[in-house]
């Protein structure tokens, strides 16, 4: 008999949380389309001030918390950071993010590199 155990979706891994957490600085926006309660990121706005955090450590805090939250650590959770990167206007970065995950990769500074030649 084999037990199975449901691993997280490698584009919500810490490393991976950290790498998108500098790309998207708008933390506190992240969280409201998240659906994270108005007290919690209240409570993360006010620890990230209090302690002088930088705006990557604010969204990475944000993500840390939205991710021990969610249920389903793979295609649920990543289907709902899509779709809040989405509804934020960041829709470059949420196609990297759904192709990672389809392609069982973690999310590294190099995967968005096609984000920075765009604009270049």
């Amino acid at each position: 008999m084999y037990i199975s155990v449901e691993r997280e979706s490698k584009v919500i891994t810490g490393k991976s949380l950290r790498n998108l957490s500098k790309l998207v600085p708008e933390g506190l926006t992240l969280a409201v389309h998240l659906d994270l309660p108005d007290s919690t990121i209240t409570g993360l706005g006010f620890d990230a001030i209090s302690n002088g955090l930088s705006m990557s450590d604010v969204t990475y805090k944000i993500l840390l918390y939205w991710k021990r939250m969610c249920k389903d650590k793979k295609d649920g959770a990543v289907n709902s950071l899509t779709n809040a990167l989405r509804d934020m206007g960041r829709e470059e970065i949420a196609n990297i993010v759904f192709e990672r995950h389809r392609d069982n990769k973690e999310l590294t500074p190099e995967a968005f590199t096609p984000l920075f030649t765009t604009y270049q």
